[in-house]
């Protein structure tokens, strides 16, 4: 089975490395800070939750393909995909003084959604449409994961 947040063993796993996480942490590719990211995901998971609307955006080939092979087949996100204009964090300048509390809210959040009812009604994806319980642990895991090999943890 795939890594997903719903796996205590696997939210531990990324809440470590989340933790390892610091300001000066140099990015490995792409335009954030490590303060921008924690943002970012961050923003991620509520939309996860339905607290930060992201109009459903997505197109059939993005619903159906695409999912289907960043969710069953990838290991991790490939580098460069595009992100929704609500998760964007161009031109938001993440002040170091709260990262510490940035980095808290997202372990929160980890943990809010890795206890997600399996009966919970999701909110559609901004790029993939719906998606169920699994697909959300996965694709949540997956974002985690690749935005903090991003920074080297």
């Amino acid at each position: 089975m795939p890594n997903t947040i719903t796996d205590p063993s696997a939210r531990s796993s990324l809440s470590f490395r989340i933790l390892l996480l610091t300001p000066k942490a140099e990015r490995r590719w792409g335009t954030m800070t490590a303060g921008q990211m924690l943002r970012h995901v961050a923003v991620g998971m509520e939309q996860g939750l339905g607290r930060c609307p992201d109009p459903d955006a997505s197109n059939l080939l993005m619903r159906t393909a695409v999912k289907g092979l960043v969710l069953r087949v990838l290991p991790k996100f490939p580098r460069g995909l595009p992100t929704s204009k609500a998760m964007s964090q161009t031109g938001i300048v993440a002040d170091p003084a709260e990262f510490d509390a940035s980095r808290d809210e997202v372990l929160a959040l980890l943990e809010e959604c890795g206890a997600w009812p399996p009966d919970r009604s999701m909110p559609n994806h901004p790029a993939f449409g719906p998606l169920n319980h699994v697909e959300r642990g996965i694709l949540t895991w997956k974002h985690l994961d690749h935005h903090l090999r991003q920074f080297g943890v």
